[in-house]
Parts: structure tokens; C-alpha cells; sequence
């Protein structure tokens, strides 16, 4: 028991030193009247709040919250292709060493004073990974030097983890960052913050450094406003098409000079929580035509020294052109000692009213820069910088 709390605290620590530097910014106005002072107080709760992001090894990205009156840390995907929340339990069982004992830091509700439980269950499934519990109800913080309180949010508290691979995971939960519509697990994160008044404005955004080295500082997720530093010349906006995914309109996509691979539009949505692009059969059966010509023994591995010999494809939105060069949608893997080279494209099946639709994980946002507008409905892109 004493080392538990020992690495808890260590834990907590290690945790606090690296937000550090998640700046909070609060607004400011003249107060002129008893009414003016009482939206001052409304405004100044309102605030800008950076988190950093880090490489989990599996070529997506995570952060780190608190939940509970006692600080527990926890490491965390922001996933924009959901709208749930859940966090592992203490008392969970899983097919992996997720909730072993001796690695078991998630979440322990006997510590919370705030914590709210109930009888009601969820199941979520992730591309053949199952998770299911309980809804749970607690106080969610972000950042830790002057902290930002969502009192009331709900989450799933995972008693069962499931994963098609059995790989353990390098988090202890998801937050999703999707609409209300789409959610299972109680009302979104996000949403939350905008009905306390607690963003400067009800947005978020995604920068992500187009090269990194593992383990390091590879970006940040800015909830309540944009950095126009972080990104080249202006965003390009586009209205959110279905409020479930941060889902938009595409006019086309198109694979080097001559291959149309979606014309007279097609939908499209961000998933921060996975580095593949997938899309329509017929669209990556084209592609794979051109991967094919320089893949080894495995369709999927690819000759690292012939990368260059593949085509760039365009994603063509709002009107203006989104690059993917071969050298952004390749991925090198270096979990070996030998480096090897991996497609990322892969068929869905999605079907949608409006048209085939594409899912773009984060090579995309490697390159591009997302803003993600709920008040306005309305997502932007532009060029990293």
C-alpha cells in the first residue's frame, strides 16, 4: 500500500511538472455598472487552456486530466471521431495488463469526495475493442496551476476492456471530442465547458508537428480559441455537415495528375485518434494499385528507398488544396531495430447520404492545422507553420 501511494505521488509529480507551462489566459474588461461587473465575473471564468500532446508509440497522441477532489492523473486520448468519455477502473479486467495490479493507476473513486455513481451501463466498441461499465459522475480538471473545474461531467467508469490485439494501452481513457448527438457515456467534455461558460469561445483546435522525435512534445490541443502562429495564412472554413463526427464536405480528392478518386463531392471526417486514411473500396483498391509496385513480401510494407516513386493525393476543401505528399502518408515505424515503412490506407464501408466518406487521422493533421468551431458549426483548415 505504501509504495502505491509512493508512485502516486511520484506519478503526480512527474505529471505536474511537464503542464507546467500550459499557460491559462483569462479575459478583461472595464467594469462600469453593477450589470457590466456581474458579466465581468461571468467573462473572467472564461479562458484559453493548452494542453501538450505526446506520441504514445502507436502513432496517435495523448495528454493528460484530473478527476476527483483527490488529484488523480491520468494519460489520455482527445479522439475528435467520438463523443464519449471514459476513463479504466481500479477494479477493471481486461485481456491485457491494462488493469493488472501492479500497473493499475486508473481510476480509484473511493478517493473521490465529489465522485457521483449510478446504475446505469454502457458498451462502446472500437474497431473490435469492447469496453463496458458504469456511468460515473465527477469533478474534471485541466491544467494544474490555477486549474479549469468541469463540475458534473459524466464519464464511463470501464469495469471490462476488451481489445481485438492483446496489446496493454498507453492511456487510461478517451476523451471524445465530438457533438452531444453521437454520445453514450453522457454529455461531451467539450460541450460541458461551453455550457459553464468556462472558453473564451466554444471552440478548440489541433496543431501537431509535421516531424518529431517519440516522446517528446509533439503538439497541442487548445481549447476556447486558435493561435494563428502556429499556422500559414488563413484558415479555410467549411460547415460541419453532420453533428455527431466533426464531419465536412470535400469537392474532391484526387491521386496525382490524372486519377479522380471522389468528384462532385464527398464527405469527409477527422480522426485524431488514428494515423490511417480510409475510404470508399474503389478509391483505396487505386491507391493500393500504386503501393503494390514497391511493397515487399506484406502488400501493407513498402521499400523505404522507394517512397518517392508514389504520388501525392489532394484533398481538395473549401475550394483551396490540401497536400499529402508519399513522404507525409508513409509511415516510418521504428518500434524494431530495423526501420520499416507502412501504408496507412484502408477501405471502410461508411455509407452516408451525402456521399462516400473518408476518414483522415492524424497524418492529415501532421500537415494542417484544425480549428473546430461549435458555435458556428464550422471547422477550418490551414497549413502548419
Amino acid at each position: 500500500m505504501f509504495q502505491f501511494f509512493v508512485a502516486v505521488a511520484i506519478l503526480s509529480v512527474l505529471i505536474n511538472a511537464e503542464l507546467q507551462r500550459n499557460p491559462l489566459y483569462e479575459t478583461n474588461s472595464t467594469r462600469r455598472s453593477i450589470d457590466i461587473d456581474h458579466r465581468q465575473r461571468r467573462s473572467d471564468r472564461r479562458r484559453v487552456i493548452r494542453i501538450n500532446l505526446r506520441d504514445d508509440h502507436e502513432n496517435s497522441f495523448f495528454g493528460y486530466l484530473s478527476i476527483g477532489s483527490y488529484p488523480q492523473y491520468f494519460k489520455v486520448l482527445f479522439d475528435t471521431n467520438s463523443s464519449n468519455f471514459w476513463m479504466l477502473s481500479k477494479n477493471c479486467h481486461s485481456n491485457t495488463l491494462a488493469c493488472s495490479s501492479k500497473s493499475n493507476m486508473n481510476f480509484d473513486d473511493s478517493k473521490s469526495m465529489t465522485y457521483i455513481p449510478s446504475n446505469t451501463s454502457f458498451d462502446i466498441e472500437y474497431n473490435g475493442d469492447v469496453i463496458s461499465g458504469y456511468l460515473s459522475t465527477d469533478v474534471a480538471y485541466f491544467g494544474f496551476i490555477n486549474p479549469i473545474a468541469i463540475q458534473n461531467q459524466t464519464f464511463g467508469k470501464a469495469i471490462s476492456y476488451k481489445r481485438q490485439l492483446p496489446f496493454n494501452p498507453n492511456y487510461h481513457g478517451i476523451v471524445g471530442m465530438g457533438y452531444s448527438t453521437s454520445a453514450i457515456t453522457g454529455i461531451p467534455i467539450l460541450t460541458n465547458m461551453v455550457q459553464q461558460d468556462l472558453l473564451l469561445r466554444p471552440i478548440f483546435s489541433i496543431y501537431m508537428k509535421r516531424k518529431f522525435l517519440t516522446s517528446e512534445i509533439v503538439g497541442e490541443l487548445i481549447f476556447g480559441d486558435i493561435d494563428s502562429s502556429l499556422y500559414i495564412g488563413k484558415l479555410t472554413n467549411v460547415n460541419v455537415t453532420r453533428k455527431g463526427y466533426w464531419q465536412f464536405n470535400m469537392n474532391k480528392v484526387q491521386l496525382g495528375n490524372n486519377n479522380i478518386l471522389c468528384e462532385n463531392d464527398c464527405q469527409a471526417i477527422i480522426d485524431s485518434s488514428n494515423f490511417r486514411i480510409s475510404g470508399p473500396p474503389s478509391a483505396i483498391a487505386v491507391i493500393n494499385k500504386y503501393i503494390r509496385t514497391i511493397s515487399l513480401s506484406d502488400p501493407a510494407i513498402v521499400d523505404c528507398k522507394k517512397i518517392y516513386k508514389l504520388p501525392d493525393i489532394y484533398f481538395i476543401i473549401g475550394g483551396k488544396v490540401f497536400e499529402l505528399t508519399s513522404k507525409d502518408y508513409i509511415i516510418k515505424s521504428t518500434l524494431s531495430s530495423d526501420i520499416f515503412c507502412i501504408s496507412p490506407f484502408e477501405d471502410n464501408n461508411i455509407s452516408d447520404k451525402d456521399g462516400p466518406t473518408w476518414v483522415l487521422g492524424n497524418l492529415f493533421l501532421r500537415r494542417y492545422y484544425i480549428k473546430f468551431d461549435m458555435g458556428k458549426n464550422q471547422m477550418g483548415f490551414a497549413p502548419i507553420r
